[in-house]
């Protein structure tokens, strides 16, 4: 669990850097709801992660690797209190 919350710290600051920085809706455990402003936007993001990660990856035992699922939802949504609603967010 320590490696997983030291691999969403490192991924929020790497999100915050990117232009047009996406917004972090917040963070749970070992998972991340953010919001970009497209879908693509979401998908560009999604591929250098998961390069990012097979690169960090190939000197690791696979028992010892940390492999991510990445998800991408498109639909209307709702924000309210620092936090999303809706079809998008699931």
């Amino acid at each position: 669990m320590r490696k997983a919350r030291w691999l969403i710290s490192s991924l929020s600051e790497e999100l915050l850097s990117i232009p047009r920085s996406p917004r972090i809706v917040k963070t749970s455990g070992d998972g991340l709801l953010v919001e970009f402003a497209s879908a693509v936007d979401a998908a560009r993001c999604a591929v250098e992660i998961q390069r990012g990660m097979a690169d960090q990856n190939a000197s690791v035992l696979q028992d010892k690797r940390i492999e991510l699922r990445i998800g991408i939802h498109v639909g209307d949504i709702i924000s309210e209190d620092n936090d999303m609603f809706g079809d998008g967010s699931t």
